[in-house]
């Protein structure tokens, strides 16, 4: 894995130049008897992971988190490392439609299928490659208070096309709250259409990647491709109109809030069902300030999403591998 020695060469560098707290490396480690994996120690970050539908203050998230995108691009990236998550879309192509293929009666295949030629028919990047982050899902995204306290997980960075950090407007935020990180970021039309396809498409491939067995990013992916449909909502793609509440989800939705569906997981939109009730979060209140000791084993399937640690689930009898970041 040489995404540990490669997160703490280009941290030391590009840590004190982000306008937000990013991990310290402490110490490195190779692979030994029992653990067959590198390894690293970093400074403790305070912070709890942040959760999408449970956000306190999501238009100040909103615009820390493209100060931080924006701040990113702004340091210099010519001698910077070229990195898979900066390629363009077009590259995607083949393992997009594999993995539509495989989600076949899970999702509308149509549909996503159509939006993801859209998305491949954006112009693409024309200036030099830029810094990414690479992966910004809300378990790399640190919250205190509502606001932004930390980005971890610097294993993917890289130059290329930045527009890849534009997946956190999907998988993250609000509606209401993306044309704040829009504005921060200062994306336009062209770099905005393909960071949603970039987040279509990394969505698209986690869903049958761990539909049976990691229940978070599957549910994330969901909900991204459910918030992707939404927005395409009233539009025509390939002579196809899209359903959903739209416009876009770039902003306050005419008619205020879609209301949730059964069960209090949000919005229905044709082609994805809502989860089982075995799969759908728990209630949003914090559940403890601290781990349980010794751990106690919730329901079969559930998750605390809002508390800082990631619960102790038993999925279909495998323990969790520990607390979250």
């Amino acid at each position: 894995m040489q995404s540990v020695a490669h997160e703490r060469l280009w941290l030391e560098r590009l840590g004190p130049r982000l306008s937000v707290a990013a991990p310290v490396p402490l110490e490195q480690g190779a692979p030994g008897e029992g653990f067959t994996w590198p390894w690293s120690v970093h400074r403790w970050l305070d912070g709890r992971n942040a959760v999408a539908g449970a956000l306190e203050r999501p238009e100040a998230l909103a615009a820390a988190l493209g100060a931080f995108v924006a701040g990113l691009r702004r340091v210099d990236a010519r001698d910077g490392p070229p990195r898979h998550r900066g390629v363009p879309l077009a590259e995607r192509d083949a393992p997009t439609r594999s993995a539509i293929a495989r989600s076949a009666g899970r999702i509308d295949t149509a549909a996503v299928t159509a939006l993801w030629e859209e998305a491949l028919r954006a112009p693409g990047r024309t200036a030099p490659p830029a810094w990414a982050h690479g992966d910004l899902p809300p378990g790399n995204v640190l919250v205190a208070d509502g606001r932004l306290a930390a980005v971890i997980d610097f294993g993917s960075v890289g130059a290329g096309d930045p527009a890849v950090d534009l997946i956190v407007a999907r998988n993250l935020l609000p509606a209401p709250a993306r044309a704040t990180f829009r504005a921060a970021v200062g994306a336009d039309d062209a770099e905005w259409a393909r960071g949603r396809g970039w987040a279509l498409s990394i969505s698209l491939i986690q869903l049958p990647f761990h539909w049976e067995t990691d229940p978070p990013p599957a549910e994330n992916s969901r909900h991204v491709i459910k918030e992707i449909l939404a927005g395409a909502g009233g539009r025509r793609v390939r002579g196809r109109r899209m359903r959903g509440p739209g416009p876009e989800g770039d902003g306050p939705r005419a008619g205020g809030p879609r209301p949730p569906a059964p069960g209090g997981y949000g919005p229905t939109v044709e082609g994805l069902p809502d989860r089982p009730p075995e799969a759908r979060p728990l209630p949003t209140a914090p559940c403890s300030p601290t781990p349980p000791s010794p751990p106690r084993r919730p329901s079969a399937g559930r998750r605390c999403r809002a508390c800082p640690w990631r619960a102790w689930p038993w999925w279909r009898g495998r323990p969790s591998p520990g607390p979250g970041r």
